[in-house]
């Protein structure tokens, strides 16, 4: 070979080992561990101002800057969750759509002809937190407690209303109902919110809902707190009994919350907001403010979250066969 022909190959050799050189990182870049910067959205299934909403948000300006990426709350409220729900099962399959609530509420049990499956065509991401239901009345209810307002509802049958801020909230209602031989009226309201709203106006005068919402009214004297659906005391009611205090053990239910997104997302990216908001739930401030809406923070994995499903909605589907109860 030449001089100038060995030195023609050289140079060509060189070229071509710079030019994969510059393409090396980009290469490895794959789909797998490549950042995506496209806005995270969440669909909030309840209305504004709920505690779910509430939740939702104060976890958005830490997750932000940990996950890189802009994150939009969308509230989609109606349909018991399922419109939200549906939303989230129509998005493209990237991880970027997620549905944040307690998904035991989205079945069957809850919305007729659902054609939604969770265990089948959503994801669990993270779990976030675990609730109980208090119950609350108006305080224009002659009663005290839960045995008081269960004799007044019986000398009153079809008197009193009470508000179905969501469906689960209606079928524990329906449960103390058929437990206590009492007839109350239930009125449906889009989200906590607006059953709060409706409570205080006392146009309706009970409603199962979690703690924090109505602390400030249980405080003033405008409603009372009859007792808790867990197994321990509500941290912000902690004179309130619980369901087996007063007699109604199988009244005992605990809720887990959390993110879901649209089955076969990757798992490299359920993974990455798992850890974010696993991050986010050890801050002391989220701790105390979820405390202070009557959530207990629940860290843990996606398969937690699966778990935390398959048993509530077993429990759901119970509830819903010894009440009868159908959705309409």
């Amino acid at each position: 070979m030449t001089g100038n022909r060995k030195a023609h190959v050289t140079a060509l050799a060189t070229s071509l080992w710079i030019g994969i050189g510059t393409l090396l990182p980009t290469a490895l870049l794959s789909p797998a561990h490549a950042q995506d910067n496209r806005p995270l959205r969440i669909i909030v299934p309840l209305a504004p101002g709920g505690p779910v909403d509430i939740g939702a948000r104060a976890l958005v300006p830490h997750l932000e800057p940990r996950l890189k990426q802009p994150i939009i709350i969308e509230n989609r409220p109606g349909g018991g969750n399922s419109i939200g729900a549906q939303v989230v099962a129509s998005a493209p399959a990237d991880g970027l759509t997620h549905f944040f609530q307690v998904a035991s509420t989205t079945t069957p049990v809850f919305v007729k002809d659902l054609a939604l499956d969770f265990a089948k065509d959503f994801e669990p991401v993270a779990p976030v937190w675990t609730v109980s239901y208090v119950m609350f009345i108006h305080s224009s209810v002659p009663a005290r407690n839960i045995r008081e307002f269960i004799d007044y509802a019986k000398a009153n049958p079809g008197k009193l209303n009470y508000a179905a801020g969501t469906a689960s909230t209606m079928l524990a209602m329906e449960m103390l109902k058929n437990r206590a031989g009492i007839d109350v009226v239930g009125i449906p309201y889009k989200g906590s919110a607006p059953a709060l709203t409706a409570l205080l106006a006392n146009e309706v005068q009970a409603a199962f809902d979690v703690a924090g919402l109505h602390k400030p009214y249980v405080d003033s004297g405008k409603e009372r707190a009859l007792y808790a659906t867990d197994k321990q005391r509500s941290v912000v009611f902690p004179d309130v009994p619980t369901a087996a205090e007063v007699g109604l053990p199988d009244m005992e239910l605990l809720l887990t919350g959390g993110f879901w997104t649209r089955a076969g997302s990757p798992a490299a990216q359920i993974n990455r907001i798992n850890a974010a908001v696993n991050e986010v739930l050890a801050m002391p401030d989220i701790d105390d403010r979820y405390k202070k809406a009557g959530w207990f923070v629940k860290r843990g994995s996606p398969a937690d979250l699966r778990n935390a499903y398959r048993y509530e909605a077993d429990w759901w589907a119970k509830a819903a066969k010894l009440v009868n109860y159908k959705p309409e």
